[in-house]
This record gives structure tokens, sequence and C-alpha cells, in this order.
């Protein structure tokens, strides 16, 4: 929120912040905001999206941007996001470079679009660095907790097929899967890699510190804010749907001896 406040200020436009829960039709309070004409954009989390929402904010004409990446979004709308593809294949590419072969996926739920696209990512380098594909090593989680990842995580531990490091979707799995691996007395990153998304303090303060993929939220909220406004000031202005590289902050969860 801050960065996109900040965008908007250098640009003399302030921000209104609203609550909004998961829009199934309408726009509901914030449709009252914009046929009232109180505010001049608006920038919504994809998490609030659906294709009725879409096709609402189409017929009104109003300027509009998605923070994510969404099925349901057409042509017509401006989105943007990280490139998780190409994060899924700078996480296979890195692991391998530290000797890694048997590399499993740990995301969130499989209905999770960002999820799927950075498991594409993965497998599309696998495929790449000639290593098979094995999908007994993917695991789509819906765990609240880290004690959920640890279980999860532990019981394919202890089966034959196990990965000799995981690419994991938040720093929340990471730290669980890190945390089973060491109750199992393997030693990270010798016996078992670890590989995160997010790169929050979480990743630095473990220990050992998890190898993590950069995602730049505050250059999100500021190209956000700069595409709303220049929908704003330039109505005829083209639709923009903008894909962020990511870059790898390495650490010793995977830097192998």
């Amino acid at each position: 929120v801050f960065c996109i406040e900040a965008a908007a200020h250098r640009r003399d436009y302030s921000l209104w912040i609203t609550h909004g829960s998961r829009v199934s039709g309408g726009l509901n309070g914030v449709e009252r905001l914009i046929l009232g004409k109180k505010i001049g954009g608006v920038v919504f989390p994809v998490s609030l999206v659906s294709r009725e929402f879409i096709q609402r904010v189409e017929e009104l004409s109003f300027p509009c941007v998605i923070l994510g990446r969404a099925e349901d979004v057409g042509a017509e709308t401006s989105w943007l996001d990280i490139n998780n593809t190409q994060a899924g294949v700078i996480a296979v590419r890195h692991l391998v470079s530290k000797g890694y072969r048997r590399i499993g996926y740990l995301g969130g739920p499989e209905s999770d679009l960002c999820s799927r696209d950075r498991l594409s990512g993965c497998c599309r380098e696998l495929d790449a660095c000639g290593l098979s594909v094995d999908r007994g090593l993917v695991l789509h989680s819906e765990a609240g907790s880290i004690d959920e990842v640890i279980a999860q995580v532990t019981g394919l531990l202890l089966t034959e097929n196990r990965p000799d490091a995981r690419v994991c979707g938040s720093d929340m799995l990471a730290l669980g899967a890190q945390r089973a691996a060491q109750r199992l007395g393997l030693c990270v990153p010798e016996d078992f890699g670890v590989l995160s998304f997010d790169d929050t303090a979480v990743t630095a303060l473990a220990e050992p510190g998890i190898t993590s993929i950069i995602v730049d939220t505050f250059e999100l909220g500021v190209q956000a804010a700069e595409i709303l406004i220049d929908q704003i000031e330039n109505p005829g202005a083209s639709i923009r749907q903008t894909l962020l590289s990511t870059k790898i902050t390495a650490r010793a969860s995977t830097e192998r001896a």
C-alpha cells in the first residue's frame, strides 16, 4: 500500500483504501464510489477478481489495474504480476548448478494460478537440464501453519522417493520443509536443499538462511499506480499487461560444500 501511495503522491493523487471481500457479481461498495464519481480509478488485488467482476469493470469503462495475473482477465483490463514462470526456471537452474538432481515442488493449492505458473517454470527447466519431471515430488499444500507443512513434508521425506531439494512457493512452506528435514536428521543443505519465494525476513533469520526468489512488491505497487494514473489522464491509453522479472538471493540452504 505504501508504494502505491508514494507513487500516487508524486503525481498529485491521493490514495483511498477501502475494505473488500471476494466479488462474485457487481463491484458492491466500490461500484457506488465509481458511479458517485468519488474516485478516479482503482487497483484491485487478484484475490477479489472474478469473471463477473471483470465484465462489470469493462461495462463501466473505468480505469482499473489488477495486481496479479488471473485467468478470467481478458485483453481489455490492465494487470501486472511477477513472472512466476520465469521465477520457477531461475529456481531450478540455481539448484541444478549446486548439484541437486531430484528436485521437488511444494506450492499452494492447485487452483492457484501463481503456484501453477511457478511449477510450469520448474518443469520447463528440469526438462531443459535433461532431468525427469517426477510428479510424485509435487505437492500442492493448503496448510495454514508451519506445523501442518512439517507434517506433510515429513511424510514425503520418509518415502523411498525422497527429493534432494525442494522449491517452495512461500517462506512459510520453505521454513516448514527445512524444519521437517532437520527433525529427521537430514543436513541442510548437504542432504536436502531448500529454496523459497518472497524473500521476507524469515528467510534471512532461518538457520541456515534460506535461498529465495525476490518478489518485488514495492515495484509492483509503483508500476500499478503509474499504469492507473496514465489511464486516468489518458482515457485512450493502451491496456498494459505486464510481467516483472525476478532475481534470486542465494543463502546457505542451497550452498552444498
